[in-house]
């Protein structure tokens, strides 16, 4: 019975904690706390930065995808359908490097190329992911899809071949006249041994080689 009542007032009235484990009690509940508190500060900073990339820029979402849709020609480019994910993350990204401006040429000089719309050799067409990516997206901003660079582009390949196919044929004309004078000059050897040996008398009679 006295052991029960032991018990009993144990778990009433639990012992003190003793000092040690008072201090890992208070680092317990002191980390606790700070890991709250940089927890709540990094979702303020998150929710910060989406906001802002939409209200800092002064930039409207929905007007971009009626104005990109609405600029692209028929059986070019694809309009766009849906904008969330790593796309939404890819404009936003884009739009803070470089601008609204910058946005804005890119879709003006995407729906200007005719290259970019399918009309180069293999009838390729760009979309909105690869316009959006960071190594492409600066080169279609500078032009460098311009149907005039294309065409300048298209014309320097088009010499350098002419070039190149005009040193092939050279190269082979040599290649036939190294031949023509190699067996022009064993033919003459060959004519000259025949003629020896025709004085030596170890030529059976026929016509002359």
């Amino acid at each position: 019975m006295k052991e029960k009542e032991n018990e009993r007032e144990m778990t009433l009235f639990p012992a003190p904690f003793s000092p040690k484990e008072k201090d890992k009690e208070r680092e317990r509940a002191e980390l606790s706390e700070a890991e709250e508190q940089s927890a709540c500060a990094k979702n303020q900073t998150a929710g910060r930065e989406a906001a802002g990339a939409a209200e800092d820029l002064d930039f409207d979402l929905e007007k971009f995808v009626r104005y990109f849709n609405s600029r692209m020609p028929p059986g070019g480019i694809p309009k766009i359908l849906w904008v969330r994910g790593g796309r939404k993350q890819a404009l936003y990204r884009r739009l803070r490097e470089f601008g609204k401006r910058a946005l804005l040429e890119m879709v003006n000089r995407a729906a200007r190329s005719e290259f970019l719309n399918g009309g180069g050799d293999r009838g390729w067409r760009a979309d909105i992911d690869w316009l959006l990516r960071p190594n492409v997206f600066p080169r279609v901003v500078e032009g460098r899809y311009d149907n005039s660079y294309i065409r300048r582009k298209d014309q320097t390949a088009e010499r350098e071949a002419q070039r190149r196919l005009a040193r092939e044929v050279e190269a082979q004309i040599h290649r036939e006249l190294q031949e023509s004078i190699r067996r022009r000059e064993q033919r003459a050897v060959t004519y000259e041994e025949y003629l020896r040996l025709k004085e030596e008398g170890r030529v059976p009679e026929g016509p002359e080689p």
